[in-house]
Parts: structure tokens; C-alpha cells; sequence
């Protein structure tokens, strides 16, 4: 498997907009990157999928934002027993204001 945390950190790079709350990524750029990866991303198993999610949680709130388009994109593969998982991330990882608006927009 590819280290996917790392290619999207590469190309979330590309999209830095320095006047743009002091250097982050616009929305419409973050939805571009994790639709660029999402080919390979839906092939991963559930598990796999939750692994790299917990990765890109973990970090800026641009690798949220994909984090929960691929969750979106994958919410079929979800059981009821997965949302013990999401309130764990709720309550570790989602911060702020934009990051639960990502996760609760899906």
C-alpha cells in the first residue's frame, strides 16, 4: 500500500495559498487532492481505510478534510458498530471548528 499520508501531504504542498489564513489550502484545492487519490484510496479494506483516516486526522486540518471525503465515499463499507471509531476520532482528533464541520458535513 502506498504511504498515502505522505503523497498527500506532497500534494496538498502544491496548493499552499500564502494570503489564505496565513498559508493553508483552500477548500475547493483539498477536494481536488483527495479526489485525486480516491482511485486507489476506495480499493482499501475497511480497516486500512480507518488506519490512514486516523493518520491524516491527526494532522492539519486540510488532511481532515480528506479524511472525510474518503469516509463520505466510502460510508457503504460502514456498519453500525463503526460509529464507536468516529466518536473516538470526534473526541480525539476533531479540535475545531473546521474540522467537525468536514466530519459532520458528511
Amino acid at each position: 500500500m502506498p504511504d498515502f499520508t505522505t503523497l498527500v501531504r506532497i500534494e496538498l504542498k502544491k496548493y499552499i495559498d500564502p494570503v489564505y489564513r496565513d498559508g493553508r489550502v483552500r477548500l475547493p484545492n483539498r477536494r481536488k487532492v483527495a479526489a485525486k487519490f480516491w482511485p486507489q484510496v476506495r480499493t482499501l479494506n475497511k480497516l486500512q481505510l480507518f488506519k490512514l483516516c486516523e493518520k491524516l486526522f491527526s494532522g492539519f486540518s486540510e488532511e481532515a478534510t480528506i479524511a472525510s471525503a474518503w469516509l463520505w465515499r466510502s460510508r457503504q463499507k460502514f456498519a453500525p458498530k463503526d460509529f464507536t471509531q468516529f466518536e473516538a476520532w470526534v473526541d480525539k482528533y476533531l479540535d475545531n471548528w473546521a474540522k467537525i464541520d468536514d466530519f459532520s458535513r458528511y
